[in-house]
């Protein structure tokens, strides 16, 4: 099982090689799969949907 860092680090290099693929913001896979609950699950996901998009800005500013 992943750590909290280990889980947050791979979903932004998921994003960086997003950026790479040439994916867009928007293309974020976590965006369609969003909990409906509260707690847990929903801070899980945001943590990871986060990372992801954080993990694409990153590899866009050293393109740019």
């Amino acid at each position: 099982m992943l750590s909290e860092m280990d889980l947050v680090l791979d979903w932004q290099q998921r994003g960086m090689s997003a950026r790479v693929l040439g994916l867009r913001p928007g293309d974020n896979p976590l965006l369609d799969k969003r909990p409906a609950r509260h707690g847990a699950p929903l801070a899980e996901w945001q943590a990871k949907c986060e990372a992801w998009a954080f993990g694409w800005r990153i590899e866009d500013a050293s393109r740019n």
